[in-house]
């Protein structure tokens, strides 16, 4: 079993959505560029550190999503949610604490994805 049966296209999708809610979230709060620079930076961290465990990207893509989510998420937590913003986007507490759950279990993804290829190869 290769990367491409333990990824597959709609693996990638459901990330990419996770992606646009995560940039929605950076969009909606205030200083968008500050905070947009640390979650690239973290998550860039994260990229390098499976860089350096080498593993492929395409293993690491949930885990790469999820860290993206979850610190959009804690921050927009933590900044506050807007209760007025053209985007319809996190408007309550509790949806954002759902999708830290959801970024919680794409991290969790990426981990065991990356641990079925390791004991493969």
């Amino acid at each position: 079993m290769g990367t491409t049966d333990l990824l597959k296209p709609w693996h990638v999708l459901v990330g990419l959505l996770g992606l646009l809610y995560g940039t929605f979230l950076v969009m909606q709060l205030p200083d968008t560029w500050l905070w947009l620079g640390v979650d690239v930076f973290i998550v860039v961290g994260v990229v390098l550190l499976m860089g350096v465990l080498e593993y492929p990207f395409l293993l690491v893509w949930p885990a790469f999503v999820g860290a993206f989510l979850l610190v959009a998420c804690v921050v927009a937590l933590w900044l506050g949610t807007p209760s007025e913003d053209p985007l319809p986007i996190s408007h309550s507490t509790i949806e954002l604490g759902v999708v830290c759950l959801v970024a919680l279990g794409f991290v969790g993804w990426g981990i065991v994805t990356a641990r079925k290829a390791q004991l493969e190869y």
